[in-house]
């Protein structure tokens, strides 16, 4: 009853809230006035919605309470260029430099991002076409969020790759946020017909900040292009993130997605492929590794529409103390997708008692003539793995970290660029226990750990 009270109480001040925007004069109101529509038409997800069915919203309700002041409008600490410079430079990735975007509460700043390559195409929320911005299909499954990013967002970017280019420098996109505030972050990225792009977006919060971020982004993959894309999430441990991907592929496309969640009280990914041309692939990895009582949930959908697309997931997780994670993973064969092959896989390791992994992977096949597999583990580290190693000469900490780097390794090892590699291990190891900070810096000064095969790759 106290949940169902709360949801009113969230949906009633997000109404209220955007009856005092000033909609006529924002240079999308068409768009923000159809999504005001849908959201005072429609309920904020809940239980009864398949994909919101192990979502706890307590931790949701409790920070919206933070985040709206006493005259509904969103409060928000700023933080000065001084500050904000300081932060770009710590979490800026040395190969990136010179190819950053940043946002600060979901606002785009281009003083604070330092971009220079003809080939691609940055354009700011009053530049983008209302088409670039927003899925208008109202079936969509996070149609409320999507509506909800639309009517509060303040600024947003369109990333545009010129047809036949391939970028050889790879573009970070830095989303930092900070106290009190109801982030809406909000971008497109159009792949030309031949092009290539290599992606990091992350996601880092304020110490302590308590705060809401959903996240938006639409891809459009066309003919024979190619898109890498990398997502490190490392947001504020009192966070709470929602974060919506869709994705739609052209013939002979191929799109690798690698996620990694590290931060957050709560954390929700929604991503949806959907695969539309013959011949295009698709390479969906992820690592969330969460500790404490916090929360992870990962909703994936690929959609085989026609035939001859290939996909792969594969996704792990790491679960310590009181967390809790969700997998549900579902591939998608329509009536015409003949000659499909997908694969789906989520391995899952509990490092304590009350540990705990709703994991759901799934097949919907409605044709005949394809190759689908899914499964998923949960298990605990191997006692004679354990043994066998403190029996060479490991001790049972350094034993235990090894094993546990040796399960994250297949996940890390897809990351291209080595800062970027160096800066998830280091966090995911950093979140694996509560008494575990700083457990992999020193192994990697353990003599019998450097002669191991286990220490081939980490840096």
């Amino acid at each position: 009853m106290k949940s169902n009270q709360d949801s009113i109480k969230f949906e009633e001040s997000i109404i209220r809230t955007a009856s005092k925007q000033d909609i006529e004069n924002s240079s999308i109101k068409d768009l923000k006035k159809k999504a005001l529509e849908f959201i005072s038409s429609n309920s904020f997800p809940n239980k009864k919605n398949e994909e919101w069915k192990y979502y706890d919203f307590k931790d949701l309700f409790s920070n919206s309470s933070n985040i709206f002041s006493d005259t509904e409008t969103f409060r928000q600490e700023a933080l000065d260029k001084k500050e904000l410079v300081m932060l770009v430079d710590k979490y800026v990735f040395r190969e990136s430099s010179e190819n950053l975007i940043v946002t600060v509460n979901g606002v785009y700043r281009e003083d604070l991002s330092n971009f220079n390559n003809n080939d691609i195409e940055i354009s700011n929320l009053s530049n983008c076409k209302s088409d670039q911005l927003i899925d208008t299909d109202s079936s969509s499954k996070d149609q409320y969020l999507r509506s909800l990013n639309t009517l509060f967002i303040e600024n947003a970017f369109f990333i545009k790759v010129a047809k036949n280019k391939k970028i050889d420098k790879t573009l970070q996109v830095l989303h930092i946020s900070n106290q009190n505030s109801f982030n809406q972050i909000r971008s497109a990225i159009e792949i030309a017909e031949g092009s290539s792009l290599d992606m990091v977006i992350s996601y880092v919060g304020l110490e302590d900040s308590s705060y809401i971020s959903n996240a938006v982004i639409d891809c459009h993959l066309a003919k024979n292009s190619n898109l890498n894309f990398t997502k490190i999430q490392n947001d504020s441990s009192n966070s709470v993130t929602l974060y919506s991907l869709d994705v739609k592929q052209d013939k002979d496309s191929n799109f690798d997605f690698n996620s990694f969640h590290f931060g957050a009280k709560s954390s929700r990914d929604q991503i949806t492929v959907d695969l539309n041309g013959t011949n295009s692939n698709a390479n969906l990895n992820g690592l969330y590794v969460v500790n404490q009582s916090r929360k992870t949930h990962q909703i994936i959908t690929v959609n085989h529409n026609v035939e001859r697309c290939t996909s792969k997931q594969l996704f792990k997780g790491i679960i310590s103390d009181e967390a809790r994670a969700e997998f549900n993973g579902m591939i998608e064969v329509k009536k015409n997708a003949k000659l499909t092959d997908a694969k789906q896989l989520n391995n899952n390791l509990l490092l304590s008692p009350k540990a705990h992994i709703d994991s759901r992977p799934q097949l919907n096949i409605l044709t005949d003539d394809v190759k689908c597999a899914h499964g998923s583990t949960i298990g605990q580290l191997n006692e004679e793995e354990l043994f066998y190693l403190q029996s060479r000469g490991f001790n049972k900490s350094d034993a235990f970290v090894t094993l546990t780097y040796s399960f994250c390794q297949e996940i890390l090892n897809k990351i291209k660029l080595d800062s970027v590699k160096n800066y998830a291990t280091n966090l995911a190891f950093n979140n694996i226990s509560t008494d575990s900070n700083g457990a992999l810096a020193k192994l990697a000064n353990n003599d019998k750990f450097k002669k191991s095969r286990y220490a081939k790759n980490l840096k």
